[in-house]
């Protein structure tokens, strides 16, 4: 096996009865007993001496190969690089230590001398050889790789790079861009109906996202668990049903650790397996109401786990320029655990904001003093942007080189951005308060209940601009913040002297009239608890 079989209990012994030799490869994480396999390869076994564990299993199986050749890794590492560095950055291994070397030597050789069926894709990608870098690989020739096997049939892929005659492996390629193609539909489909479900049933309050779906393409649960972990800032398990079982994949974040989750809550899964950042079940369908119930218990009570954006310096606007994108190539290939150099440009002002491919990006335009700037911000709509020219922001942003029409030029791309001066403690605890309080679990309440000058200024907001709750929030993240800000429109609904159209747009009701805030169930509710506390 390859990049599989650790957990695979049942099946190993089954092709033992069959009189099959069995050998286990795989990087995932053990269980207490092994499969019965002639053989178990994997670096996290706990008699396991070497030294670095952050291998995909492609690396496994390499390592395998060169043990049975006899011959050392770094003889054969130039004939399999480039294959090599695909898999490594497709299955999101830190590019550090021996993963570094991998990619690096890799690029090189898709640069020079690629096998056929890389070559082709590339073309197909549109990716320009000469500047290859890991981006690429993570962007382009993975997905379209991974399609096969998610949606299509996987030997697709391996027809395509076995194959030595071009013309065979254009054809391959293609082939493969049209399930990508495919791929990117589903899961777009997928995605808007897990949003769908999360936002009528609530969980979007919880520590950790659970979401299930009759008919759901398994073969893109995780990309859509990435998403849902993305959109939420929490960690996701995206479930596919057929019939009366179900399978399904989750995503993570720094310090909540989904493997040790779904140990603790393995009562209602059938299998389970993974890392502490991603991983995959199995289960019966008639269980995943009582899944959802026992990992967020398990979630319940641990430390908050919110998503952290680390930046490596903080620059001026007039620092960003095509020299210092130039300076900071000699530290690719960048990628999952040694990203790409990420800088806080703080209190800037969004002058202007321009759609670009027909509103699926913007370019922003920020200014600070004398200086000014243009970013990037790809997959956000003007209509789902939620800041306005005039708003005075901390941006997170990337520098890089782009070649076009033989000459490099500067590229900003923006990573994130927020409303300057956030006190970032106090947002998560109020974020947590309100998911607590809209779930039923215990919260503070000090934190929650708004007071009547706090509901009359989101009031008065709403009635001066109709706009979407995200620009209310902003708008109200200091003063008074997230969870006051959230109650105070719930309250303003309750009492009708506020609406909330088809297209998410508060503005005040026609029918509205003065009233006491007390008529409001939400809070009177916070108002007596706070009075018991």
């Amino acid at each position: 096996t390859v990049d599989n079989g650790i957990a695979c209990h049942e099946e190993v012994a089954r092709a033992k009865e069959l009189g099959m030799q069995v050998v286990v490869t795989d990087h995932h994480l053990p269980g207490e007993i092994l499969p019965p396999a002639d053989a178990v390869v994997d670096p996290h076994r706990a008699d396991c001496a070497s030294s670095f564990k952050d291998i995909c299993g492609a690396q496994v199986a390499f390592a395998l190969m060169c043990a049975a050749e006899g011959r050392e890794p770094e003889e054969l590492i130039p004939y399999f690089a480039d294959v090599l560095s695909v898999a490594v950055v497709a299955d999101l291994m830190p590019l550090i230590l021996e993963n570094r070397c991998i990619v690096k030597y890799g690029l090189e050789k898709l640069k020079t001398n690629p096998v056929k069926g890389l070559s082709a894709l590339m073309n197909t990608a549109g990716i320009d050889r000469k500047t290859m870098n890991a981006r690429h690989i993570a962007f382009g020739l993975a997905p379209r790789i991974n399609a096969a096997g998610r949606i299509g049939n996987a030997a697709q892929a391996v027809e395509l790079l076995l194959s030595d005659n071009m013309t065979e492996a254009l054809k391959a390629a293609n082939e493969l861009d049209e399930w990508n193609t495919r791929r990117q539909q589903i899961e777009k489909d997928i995605f808007r109906e897990a949003e769908e479900q999360i936002e009528q049933n609530g969980y979007a309050n919880d520590r950790v996202i659970v979401v299930a779906g009759e008919h759901w393409h398994s073969g893109v649960a995780g990309i859509v668990a990435s998403r849902v972990t993305e959109r939420y800032g929490c960690p996701s398990l995206v479930i596919c049903v057929e019939g009366e079982s179900a399978t399904g994949s989750g995503r993570s974040i720094e310090g909540f650790s989904l493997y040790d989750a779904l140990a603790a809550s393995s009562g209602a899964l059938t299998r389970f397996g993974g890392h502490p950042l991603a991983a995959g079940i199995s289960l019966a369908a008639e269980n995943i109401d009582r899944f959802r119930q026992d990992i967020n218990a398990y979630a319940d009570g641990r430390p908050l786990a919110a998503p952290v954006l680390r930046l490596d310096c903080k620059l001026t606007p007039s620092a960003l320029s095509l020299d210092l994108a130039e300076a900071l190539e000699a530290l690719e290939p960048f990628g999952q655990g040694n990203p790409a150099p990420l800088f806080g440009i703080f209190g800037v002002t969004l002058q202007r904001v321009t759609p670009l491919s027909g509103g699926k990006h913007l370019r922003l335009l920020f200014s600070k003093g004398q200086s000014a700037f243009q970013g990037l911000l790809f997959g956000v709509t003007p209509e789902a942007f939620c800041f306005e020219p005039g708003d005075l922001l901390d941006v997170a942003v990337t520098a890089e080189t782009n070649f076009y029409n033989g000459e490099y030029s500067l590229t900003v791309q923006i990573k994130a951005l927020r409303m300057s001066g956030i006190d970032d403690d106090q947002l998560f605890r109020q974020i947590d308060a309100y998911r607590c309080f809209a779930s039923g679990r215990a919260a503070d309440r000090a934190l929650l209940l708004p007071t009547r000058e706090e509901i009359g200024e989101i009031y008065k907001a709403i009635v001066k601009k109709p706009c979407q709750e995200e620009r209310l929030r902003v708008c109200f993240l200091n003063t008074p913040g997230f969870a006051k800000t959230k109650v105070a429109l719930t309250v303003l609904c309750e009492l009708g002297l506020i609406e909330q159209n088809e297209r998410g747009i508060y503005r005040k009701s026609e029918n509205g009239q003065k009233t006491e805030l007390i008529h409001s169930p939400t809070y009177k509710n916070l108002l007596e608890g706070s009075e018991n506390t």
